[in-house]
């Protein structure tokens, strides 16, 4: 006899895949069958990389990353969100191969100097894994310029004197040479 609870049977899924559960209940009378489908996933894991080519200059602010699957097999039924740490996101962009070997190349301008924390969300119907990457926008240095002055005697910068010349390129022998940078 059946009991009133039925019965259990703990099934453990060892590979990912479709599965079919058939059950098939008989006794002097009659018989009952029924299936179920499922499907197992792997779990995501830890075997991803993440880089991009960051340090860069704003304008144009472009970084590359690089988001490769470093392990052995695939996970199914995958995808990734990027954020990009400045408001931009990019939705759940399907990974998906024919083989256990995936990567991909994705680039995004920054329009802002600073700190952006990067993060890549990569997940299945059953797990998930977050990797962070810092990146580093600077400012693009523009207008820089250089000017020239000598002191015979005194001090700088109460006793400089302009160079000499046309182009204000000369300086007499043995004078001490100093030079202002100024970035606009």
């Amino acid at each position: 006899p059946v009991p009133q609870e039925g019965l259990f049977k703990n099934i453990t899924c060892n590979s990912g895949g479709d599965y079919v559960l058939s059950v098939n209940v008989s006794n002097l009378w009659n018989s009952e069958y029924v299936s179920a489908e499922f499907h197992c996933f792997q779990p995501i894991g830890k075997n991803w990389s993440f880089n991009s080519d960051s340090p860069k200059s704003t304008p144009p602010g472009e970084v590359v990353f690089n988001l490769k699957f470093d392990g052995l097999e695939l996970p199914s039924s995958i995808s990734y969100v990027v954020d990009f740490g400045d408001g931009s996101v990019n939705d759940g962009i399907e990974i998906a191969s024919e083989t256990d070997e995936w990567e991909t190349s994705f680039s995004h301008s920054y329009d802002n100097e600073g700190n952006f924390n990067v993060t890549v969300n990569i997940s299945n119907p059953v797990d998930f894994e977050i990797f962070e990457l810092m990146i580093r926008i600077y400012e693009k240095m523009s207008n820089l310029s250089v000017d020239a002055f000598y002191i015979l005697s005194g001090s700088y910068p109460d006793d400089k004197l302009e160079l000499k010349g046309k182009n204000k390129t000369d300086a007499p022998r043995d004078a001490t040479l100093y030079f202002e940078n100024n970035i606009a």
